[in-house]
């Protein structure tokens, strides 16, 4: 029974990993009164339980998923979705490219190690698709400085000058399904932040605290879908 709810546990995080147990992780639980509202990507949130032990994190598992039965995956490129209420900039195109083709990359990659990545569905084929529906910018108290958005998280164009130091914030939403049924296997809902800043709101968030970001969730996925599978883990050695 355990076994099976770590599997499923796995592929509900999408993204959610155990870096988290080292006291100097990059990335750090986001407070669950600062979490954004449902975006509409995932189709039922009261599937979702908050996890005792991740703030922020709250997630689903199908039941009757077993470890083994999924081994080889597809991964979907995110879907970024942007509060636009309100006159706000675009986001750079080149930036969400890169975002997206940064967690293709690694998740492909920390996959390849005792799993497939394929591109059809197929019998024990996993489809993994998540969504970026939050990017926000917090100053050194948490207290958001730009609600999700647009706002031009990646252009240097702002407002106001404020020379404080500031932290990326960013939410996640997450499934898998079956590749052929279409079946709902897992889903998780994820808030994080950077622990590295950038000084100024004039100036855009940096690439590592954006990589950061992506490396907590494709680590925290593999790891779990590891553990259930029997394969050791960093946190096991």
């Amino acid at each position: 029974m355990q076994t099976r709810g770590t599997f499923a546990l796995a592929l509900a995080a999408i993204g959610v990993l155990s870096l988290a147990a080292c006291s100097t992780a990059p990335t750090q639980p986001v407070p669950g009164s600062s979490q954004p509202a449902p975006s509409g990507f995932l189709k039922d949130y009261s599937l979702l339980a908050p996890d005792a032990d991740t703030p922020g994190y709250r997630h689903y598992m199908a039941p009757g998923v077993n470890a083994g039965q999924y081994r080889s995956f597809i991964v979907d490129a995110p879907v970024f979705i942007i509060n636009t209420q309100g006159v706000y900039d675009a986001l750079s195109p080149d930036r969400l490219q890169e975002i997206s083709n940064y967690y293709v990359s690694r998740l492909a990659a920390a996959l390849g190690t005792h799993y497939r990545v394929v591109q059809k569905p197929g019998p024990g084929v996993a489809r993994l698709r998540i969504a970026v529906v939050g990017l926000v910018e917090a100053g050194p108290q948490l207290k958001i400085r730009d609600l999700v958005p647009a706002k031009a998280l990646f252009n240097v164009a702002r407002m106001a000058v404020d020379e404080t130091p500031h932290a990326l914030r960013m939410s996640i939403e997450s499934e898998a399904r079956d590749s052929q049924t279409g079946k709902l296997l897992g889903a998780a809902v994820d808030s994080r932040q950077s622990r590295t800043t950038v000084s100024g709101r004039d100036t855009p968030p940096s690439d590592d605290q954006v990589h950061a970001l992506v490396d907590y969730w494709v680590a925290r996925f593999v790891a779990r879908l590891d553990r259930a599978n029997g394969y050791p883990t960093a946190a096991d050695e």
